[in-house]
């Protein structure tokens, strides 16, 4: 059986600059001035006057539900084929 990647990086502009930016300048966590920078243009081209940017998909997918608003009973219809995501245990 072959391997079918979920997904393939694309790494052909400044990648390694930025990385060695963000090494030297010890902001290689959830914050700092590319973070901020690509929350604050994220907003922008979507309309918004926030957005957040989280460290993985499980994060997202609480967020969202936190925005939402949801409660027990609540509807939430998915696509039948999605990634696997840890979620939370209540």
């Amino acid at each position: 059986m072959s391997f079918i990647p979920v997904n393939e990086p694309l790494l052909n502009g400044n990648e390694k600059k930025y990385l060695a930016e963000c090494i030297d300048t010890g902001w290689i966590s959830s914050e700092g001035p590319f973070i901020q920078r690509f929350e604050k243009e994220f907003a922008e081209s979507v309309g918004r006057k926030y957005a957040i940017a989280v460290s993985n998909g499980t994060a997202a997918l609480d967020a969202a539900v936190e925005a939402l608003g949801l409660a027990p009973g609540d509807e939430v219809i998915l696509p039948t084929f999605t990634i696997i995501s840890g979620g939370r245990k209540n």
